[in-house]
């Protein structure tokens, strides 16, 4: 059941990630482009379900950051001190690279 849940969010980030990719690609039909990647959203929820290491190491890009960091402060009135897990994907535009997508999570202690 977990797997099914983490495959369940992490395919809704994607998509989230994927619609905005989407929104900056003007030489394709939107409609086109949303089958496409719907599609390769399908395929790789299925490689993941079977352990298909090869399908996702094939359409997965290199350009993104993971990493862990320490953090002080406050968020909100709250405490927010702690180890956090981070990734960040970049896309290059225009020749410059720019981040597209963050998601940080509390580490637990």
């Amino acid at each position: 059941m977990k797997h099914i849940v983490l495959l369940v969010v992490l395919t809704m980030a994607t998509s989230s990630f994927t619609l905005a990719q989407m929104a900056a690609d003007k030489s394709a039909p939107k409609g086109q482009i949303e089958q496409e990647l719907t599609k390769l959203e399908q395929d790789r929820a299925q490689a993941t379900v079977k352990g298909d290491t090869a399908f996702i190491d094939q359409n997965t890009a290199d350009d993104y950051i993971t990493g862990r960091s320490t953090q002080k402060g406050q968020a909100y009135g709250q405490d927010a001190a702690g180890q956090y897990r981070f990734t960040r994907v970049y896309v290059k535009q225009d020749g410059k690279w720019k981040a597209v997508a963050f998601q940080s999570t509390r580490v637990a202690e």
